[in-house]
């Protein structure tokens, strides 16, 4: 994996734990998304299905229709 990739799951993911903890809502999750994330990633040919499906899944939590759901498993 590229380090470009490696990056932009290292900022996804703390965008996420950042979300789940309550430190945002959903828009500001989307907007810290698009203003972290270097797009480049998503949009080579080689990319990667884990950047790009997690990238989706933080996008969604503000398009209509399409909302990603909070599912936290406690255990």
């Amino acid at each position: 994996m590229k380090i470009a990739d490696k990056n932009a799951l290292t900022t996804m993911k703390n965008i996420i734990i950042g979300y789940l903890d309550g430190c945002y809502d959903r828009n500001e999750a989307a907007t810290k998304l698009y203003a972290e994330v270097d797009a480049d990633v998503l949009q080579r040919s080689d990319s990667v299905f884990m950047v790009t499906d997690c990238f989706y899944a933080i996008a969604h939590l503000t398009e209509v229709g399409y909302e990603t759901t909070d599912f936290v498993q406690l255990q």
